[in-house]
Order: structure tokens, then sequence, then C-alpha cells
């Protein structure tokens, strides 16, 4: 996208984003460093413009018109270059009369493809109508505008509801809105808001995607802690969307996907443990461990329903006992997601993927370059799946510890194996992706047999167990035989970071 001489640098808004619920509010009023402070109380009124095609989304950039007692703003903002909650972006801002978009301030903030894709064809899109209350804090070193927000967005017949805390820099260092909004969430449960206001309503018309990332353009230092840092910011803004699809929602989807990302998380973080130090991530660890956990006996329960025949005699028991056990899982799932504790976690993982705190830490005279540290944390896990037999001659435990070595393996792969460019090694980290995600498939197929059988003892008890067919029988000799293959071609590549 081309900048012409006329689009001048805007000023940056920097804040971090929370929801909370309603029921909360009071408590966060009352938190010790708002009490003695005035507040400002605001209607604001808000309508977002685009074309009908949506270019402005397209090319990263949010306009509206806000409508308050002080009159009308027209702000433009640019595409947040911050993750999971974070909002990092350029925003330009102008008074208007009434309710006519300034099309010079326009003119000199858009780059000029843009300006020619939008002239003439801005119209309306959705509004946003919140009640605000805002505090100016002052801390050491800054100046943090705190606000709540309570409305609503309102895109053609959808709407969805608002109830947002905003932490907003307006002098000093972005560490210090992490300190002030961490004191808060130790006391509320605030938990990360990934999408901006406009992203909400360009989600409920259908149109919102999450931005992909480059790790290799994000690292801003050779060191394997730069290269961390993006992939975790990631990760956690897919987990704060897929926490908020389980908790509206309970879908199983979205249940396996959030499982996923909180498995990928626990990897990266086991990485961030062995090299870098000083993280300090043990508690989060433990947190994210435990939602793993309690939402793998929900997934365990959806497999089970799944796997249950529709038409057989005791179908309708066993499901029944089944969606009432899930019940009893997802309240646990429900309350963990919502405590304070998570709400903590995410947060300090956040900072920690978005602060540098390199400079404050001792440095070893012969500290590893990021290429030899990817090397090593690579061939660690590569060892782990390589130690093993073969798939056909492990006990059903082996293989089980087989296939989490397996995914281990992969994922570090994904997290990092961008950042080997040279042709040779592409070409053997695709044949080696290959063979992993075979593997990978063919273990999965072997484990979930024999999950299935114990998930239904455990919950059905064993005559019922029997009577569904739910036993399992020996294992399928094409999948022994698919994983020995994929195992083969995996052990017998030459690994592509070497």
């Amino acid at each position: 996208m081309s900048m012409d001489s006329e689009t001048a640098a805007a000023p940056t808004e920097i804040e971090l984003k929370f929801t909370i619920d309603p029921t909360d509010l009071a408590v966060f009023r009352n938190l010790a460093f708002l009490t003695d402070l005035p507040s400002k109380r605001s209607s604001l009124s808000a309508t977002y413009f685009d074309t009908e095609d949506q270019a402005l989304r397209r090319a990263g950039y949010a306009l509206r018109l806000r409508r308050s007692a002080d009159g009308t703003i027209q702000t433009l903002k640019g595409a947040s270059e911050g993750a999971a909650g974070l909002f990092s972006r350029s925003e330009r801002e102008c008074a208007v009369p009434g309710d006519t978009l300034d099309d010079a301030m326009l003119a000199a903030a858009l780059p000029v493809d843009v300006r020619a894709a939008t002239a003439g064809r801005l119209a309306p899109l959705f509004t946003v109508d919140v009640e605000r209350t805002e505090w100016r804090v002052a801390v050491p070193g800054a100046v943090i505008a705190v606000s709540v927000d309570q409305g609503a967005i309102q895109a053609g017949d959808h709407q969805a509801p608002i109830s947002e805390v905003e932490f907003e820099l307006r002098s000093g260092t972005v560490e210090a809105v992490f300190a002030l909004a961490g004191s808060a969430v130790e006391n509320v449960a605030l938990h990360l808001q990934p999408l901006g206001k406009s992203e909400r309503g360009y989600q409920l018309l259908g149109a919102y995607a999450p931005r992909p990332r480059s790790v290799a353009s994000a690292i801003t230092s050779p060191t394997l802690a730069a290269a961390i840092r993006p992939i975790m910011a990631e990760l956690i803004e897919g987990i704060a969307l897929e926490r908020a699809a389980v908790l509206a929602t309970g879908d199983p989807e979205a249940v396996h996907r959030l499982r996923v990302l909180l498995r990928r998380l626990r990897c990266l973080l086991e990485v961030a443990a062995e090299t870098i130090s000083g993280a300090k991530l043990g508690t989060s660890a433990r947190t994210i461990r435990r939602a793993f956990r309690r939402l793998g006996t929900v997934r365990d329960l959806d497999i089970l329903t799944a796997a249950v025949p529709q038409n057989a005699e005791s179908a309708d028991g066993a499901m029944s006992v089944i969606a009432a056990d899930r019940q009893h899982a997802f309240a646990k799932v429900r309350r963990l997601l919502g405590s304070r504790g998570f709400a903590v976690a995410m947060l300090d993982l956040l900072s920690f993927s978005t602060i540098d705190r390199s400079a404050d830490e001792p440095q070893a005279d012969n500290e590893a370059t990021l290429d030899e540290e990817l090397r090593r944390v690579l061939t660690r896990r590569w060892h782990s799946v390589r130690q093993s037999r073969r798939p056909s001659k492990l006990s059903v435990r082996a293989r089980h510890h087989l296939r989490i070595d397996v995914k281990t393996f992969r994922y570090t792969t994904d997290f990092f194996g961008e950042l080997f460019l040279e042709a040779k090694a592409a070409k053997r980290r695709q044949r080696s992706d290959d063979a992993v995600r075979d593997l990978q498939t063919s273990l999965g197929k072997l484990n979930d047999r024999r999950n299935v059988e114990r998930l239904a003892r455990d919950h059905l008890g064993d005559p019922v167990t029997t009577a569904l067919g739910l036993t399992a029988s020996a294992p399928d000799e094409s999948d022994l035989r698919g994983a020995d293959k994929a195992f083969k071609r995996l052990m017998g590549g030459k690994p592509f970071w070497a």
C-alpha cells in the first residue's frame, strides 16, 4: 500500500481492553486507585462507516462519527499492532458539524489507493451506543485514562452487548498500563477483549477474521525470547476469542479449538521455561494446565456422545447420562474460565509477550544465538520422538506417550519452522510436516478406539458399554501399518534444522 506526501503521521493510541461481568462493576468502581478520584460520565453514540464491500476494513482502517454532549468527533483508526486486548494503533480525530464526514481529513489521512477505493462510497454500517464513566489516574511516570463502557452494538438486525473496561495510556510507558490493569485484575475478573468495537461490529456482519502474523517479521532482536513473544501474543488472542465462544455457546467445536490452543500455549511455555532466564511463568502455566484438563473432560464426553450408536436400544439412557456428566464438567470449565486466576494468568502472559525485559536480565558472556537456541530446542523434541520404537511394537500407554511427543514436536516446528528460510530446509520441513501429520493421524485413530471404551466404562458402566458395542477390539492393522510407515518416514529424513 503506497502512502503519498500528504499523508502525515497520526498519533498512536495505546490501550488495554477487557470485558467485565456487569455484576462486578460495583467492585471495580470501588477499587482503591479510583475511589478518591472524580469521574466523568457521558453518553456516546457512534456510527461506523465503510463501503459496501468494506474497503476500509480490508485496508486496516475503521472510521466513525461519535456524538456526545460536547459535539461530534470524526475518528479514523489504523490497524492495531497489538494483540489479545492490547491495542496500539494510529488515531486521527477532528471535530465535524452535524453528521457529515470531513472529506478533507480523509484525503489527508488515507493512502492514495484507499482514497480511490472509497471516494463517494462511504455509508453507515453499524452503530455503537454506550454510557461511559471515565477516570484519569496518575501513577509514577504515567497518566492513564480508565473507562467503563456499558451499552450495545447494533448491526442491521443483529445486536451485541458491551460491558468493557479500558486502560488507555495518555502519557508514559506501556509498563504502567499493565501494572495498573494488573492491580485491578487481582481484585476483579477482567478478561482480555481482543476485539475493538469496530471489529465486533464487523463480526456481527459476518466480516471479521483474525489477522495472520508472521513470526519472522515480528522478531525485533536475534534471540529466542524475541521469537517466542509474537507467537505467544497470537495464541493469547486466539484463546481470548475462543474462551468467549465457549462460554457463550458451549459448542463442542469451540471447546476443541480452545483446548488445542491451550495445548499449543503449554508447549510454548515449556520452550520459554527452558530458554529464557527469569521468565517466571510457572503460576500462569499451572492455570493454563488446569484449564486444559477441565476442557479435556468436556471434550472426552463430546467424543463419547459422537460414538454412541443412535439407534441402539440403550442409546437414549446413555445420552442422558453423558449429557448430565457434561453439564457438570462444563460448569467447572465455566468457573475456571471466568475466574480471577485465569484473568491474571492471561494478563501476565500478555505482559510477558509485549514487554521486552531482556535488558534487565543477566546476560551470559557466551549467550547462544537464535539459530543455536532453535536447533537445541528442536533437537531435544526430535530426540523425544526418535527414542521410541515403531508404534506397532509399543503398548497402548507407550503409544499414547509417543502421540504426545509427536504433537509437541509438531507444535514446535509450527512455531519456529518459518525461521529456517533456505530452500533445502524448506523442502525438508515439508517432508517432515507430512510425515508428522500422517503419524499423528494414525496414532490418534489408535488412541480413540481405546479412549472411547475407557470413557464408556467410566460413565456408563460395563453392561451398557457392552450393549452399545463400545468395547475396543484389537488395534486396526491398517492404522498400525500407517503409523509405522509415517514413523519410518519421519525418522529416515534429515532434520530440516540440521
